[in-house]
């Protein structure tokens, strides 16, 4: 295993095997962040619908996942582009965050 260290970022651990190639990395982070939105589009309505938690906790889950795909990805896309993105997520979170506190006491 190789572990790939950027400052201020998370460390991960990528096997040499998995990735032939950056183009091999970016194709893969960018499946990530497809299958992450999919996922976001999905529970969307079910969280704005306010039934139960899950729709709301399947959105906070898919949104802390995609902002720590874009952070891990640093260097593969345009800096202010993901800094603007995930400062958007965040603010999308926090709202969520405030609603999943809210539903304690229903």
């Amino acid at each position: 295993m190789t572990v790939v260290r950027k400052p201020n970022q998370i460390d991960t651990q990528i096997s040499s095997t998995d990735f032939q190639s950056s183009t091999e990395y970016h194709r893969a982070i960018c499946t990530i962040i497809s299958e992450t939105c999919h996922e976001l589009e999905k529970w969307r309505p079910i969280a704005i619908q306010g039934d139960g938690t899950e729709g709301i906790h399947r959105s906070r889950v898919n949104l802390r996942r995609l902002r720590t795909v874009l952070k891990i990805s640093g260097g593969y896309f345009h800096h202010q582009d993901i800094h603007s993105i995930q400062n958007n997520l965040k603010i999308i979170n926090n709202h969520l965050s405030l609603s999943r506190d809210l539903d304690v006491f229903r």
